[in-house]
C-alpha cells in the first residue's frame, strides 16, 4: 500500500487547489515530484550498519554511526563485529586488508604519492592522476558518446552527458518541484531559495552563490585579462565576453526576432529592439 493519500484544501472564491500528503511525516507537497522523493527517504533501507544492523536515511549519518563501533586506537581502529574489516575513523569506510586500509588514510593526510612524470604534480589519487594526464598532456579522450560521437577523459562525465539525450533529471528540487540531471546544478539552483552567497569577495566583500562566479569577479580587482582575441590585440577577463566579441569578426548574429526576422550579434539588442514591437502593438 502507498503511505501517501491525495486530499484536497479549498479556498474561498479560488478552484480547489490539490496537494500531496505525506502519512510518513505529515508534510504537505504542491508537486508528485516532491512527494516521491520524500517517500523515498522515508522508506530507503539499503543504508544499514553492517555491525548492528541499524538502518538511515542518509550516508554520512551511517558513516557516523559506524565510527562509534570503532575499538582500539583512532589511526588502526577494526570492527567490533568482525576483527578482520579495518574502519576508518574519518569517515567510517571499512576495508579488508591493512594495506588498503594504509593507501586510504594517506587521503586524509593529504599525501600526494602519485606523481606525474611530465610536470612532476603531485595527487593523493591515482584516478586524478590519469585524469591530469589526459587533461594536459596526452589529450586522450577515451569515453565516446554513441549517440553523438562527443568525447570525454572520464566516464562519469560521459554518464551525465547521456542524460542530455535521455532528459534524465533524477535530482529534484523538493521547495518548487524543478529537476536536474545533476546534483550541482540543484545545489545552486536551491540556492536561490533559501538566499544563501557563501562565497565572498576578500576585497569588496561582495557575496557570490558559486565559486566560478567569485573567481570571474575577482578578475576585476586583478584587471587579468587571459582570454586574447587571435585576429586583433583586444583582450578579455572572462571567455564569455571574448566569445562575443569575436562575433565583430565573423559578423555571427545568433539571436533572431521571432516578429520580423531581424538577427543581432547580441542578445541585449535583440531585447532593445523586441520593444519596438511593444510599441507598435500599444
Amino acid at each position: 500500500m502507498p503511505n501517501f493519500i491525495f486530499c484536497t484544501e479549498y479556498k474561498v472564491d479560488i478552484k480547489p487547489v490539490k496537494k500531496y500528503l505525506s502519512t510518513s511525516c505529515g508534510n504537505n507537497f504542491d508537486f508528485r515530484s516532491s512527494l516521491v522523493q520524500d517517500k523515498k527517504l522515508h522508506e530507503n533501507t539499503s543504508l544499514v550498519c553492517s555491525i548492528c544492523s541499524k538502518s538511515f536515511t542518509y550516508k554520512q549519518h551511517l558513516k557516523r554511526h559506524v565510527a562509534k563501533h570503532m575499538v582500539g586506537d583512532s589511526q588502526s581502529t577494526q570492527c567490533a563485529k568482525d576483527p578482520k574489516q579495518y574502519i576508518c575513523s574519518s569517515c567510517g569506510k571499512c576495508f579488508r586488508s591493512v594495506r588498503s586500509f594504509s593507501e586510504h588514510k594517506k587521503l586524509h593526510m593529504g599525501v600526494k604519492q602519485h606523481i606525474c612524470g611530465v610536470c612532476g604534480e603531485g595527487f593523493m589519487q591515482a584516478n586524478v592522476l590519469v585524469t591530469h594526464m589526459r587533461f594536459l598532456h596526452t589529450g586522450e579522450r577515451p569515453h565516446v558518446c554513441n549517440v553523438c560521437g562527443k568525447q570525454y577523459i572520464r566516464s562519469t562525465l560521459l554518464k551525465y552527458h547521456m542524460r542530455s539525450h535521455s532528459g534524465e533529471k533524477p535530482y529534484i528540487c523538493m521547495t518548487c518541484g524543478k529537476a536536474f540531471a545533476l546534483q550541482v546544478y540543484l545545489k545552486r539552483h536551491f540556492m536561490m531559495h533559501s538566499g544563501e552567497n557563501p562565497y565572498a569577495c576578500s576585497e569588496c566583500s561582495v557575496k557570490f552563490n558559486t565559486r566560478s562566479k567569485l573567481k570571474r569577479h575577482m578578475m576585476t580587482h586583478s584587471n587579468t585579462k587571459p582570454f586574447g582575441c587571435s585576429l586583433c590585440t583586444r583582450t578579455f577577463s572572462q571567455m564569455a565576453n571574448l566569445r562575443t566579441h569575436m562575433r565583430t569578426h565573423t559578423g555571427e548574429k545568433p539571436y533572431m526576432c521571432q516578429s520580423c526576422g531581424t538577427a543581432f550579434a547580441h542578445h541585449g539588442s535583440l531585447k532593445k529592439h523586441a520593444l519596438s514591437h511593444n510599441e507598435e502593438d500599444v
